[in-house]
């Protein structure tokens, strides 16, 4: 399942390295192209989805995945299917912080994560995530309602397909806010979660990467090189996601 951005191409290189014996299918947001209407939710938007599966395969057992965003839409997917008594025999969080990640921390901890992160990095990514984290707090000392006025200004100046992308993105942040405080419900299977090496304070100390008691064949975790975006294109997802795959 794509990412907040709504593209499946992140998923290009992890297609090419599962080999060719079995299939790899991605969806892609409504939404992407401007044109048809976004999901109005995560339950809307797995309910269309599986639609769109069933085209291909109407009966399981389903193999369900998806990075950051999409990982909250393969979750809603698995206990839509789980409710109507379909099988899921795989489900995949790529770097999908649950809801039960995000708490406070004291400073010195905060700033052990940060060196660590630094340790791992480039000089150029060491810049790039200082300067995130620096635009990220600046951003918890504006009203939402400016922050909002802000976004706005800021995609008027934007070409029309770049437009679009960028209020998919910010809209699916929505959706994502609201669906984290709204699970309720605990998925049947085992969770498979792929967690990038560098990550947020949250993520650090989130036992189980936030999934705590939301799946009751408990969480599986492995800790894949890189940042949150970089962490997909690494080799050895595949290597791992065949070993379950063959597994399951």
């Amino acid at each position: 399942i794509h990412p907040v951005g709504g593209n499946i191409l992140s998923y290009y290189g992890l297609a090419a390295a599962m080999g060719t014996d079995r299939p790899f299918y991605g969806l892609q947001a409504r939404g992407l192209d401007g044109q048809q209407t976004p999901s109005t939710s995560i339950e809307a938007m797995a309910a269309d989805y599986l639609q769109e599966i069933k085209l291909i395969q109407p009966q399981g057992p389903y193999y369900l995945g998806g990075h950051s965003f999409g990982g909250f839409v393969a979750y809603e997917m698995a206990l839509q299917l789980e409710k109507n008594g379909e099988k899921v025999a795989l489900l995949a969080l790529f770097d999908c912080l649950g809801p039960y990640g995000a708490k406070q921390y004291q400073l010195s901890q905060k700033l052990q994560i940060h060196v660590n992160n630094l340790a791992q990095s480039s000089v150029i990514e060491g810049l790039n995530y200082l300067r995130a984290r620096v635009a990220g707090s600046l951003s918890k000392l504006v009203l939402p309602s400016i922050q909002e006025q802000y976004f706005e200004l800021t995609t008027r100046l934007l070409a029309p397909k770049e437009r679009s992308l960028a209020i998919l993105e910010h809209y699916n942040y929505g959706l994502i806010h609201k669906y984290r405080q709204n699970i309720c419900q605990v998925y049947g299977g085992k969770i498979i979660l792929f967690r990038a090496k560098i990550r947020t304070v949250e993520g650090y100390f989130a036992p189980s990467g936030g999934w705590d008691g939301l799946a009751s064949g408990g969480v599986d975790v492995y800790d894949i090189s890189g940042d949150h975006l970089k962490m997909i294109l690494q080799p050895e997802i595949a290597e791992i996601l065949v070993k379950e795959l063959n597994n399951s």
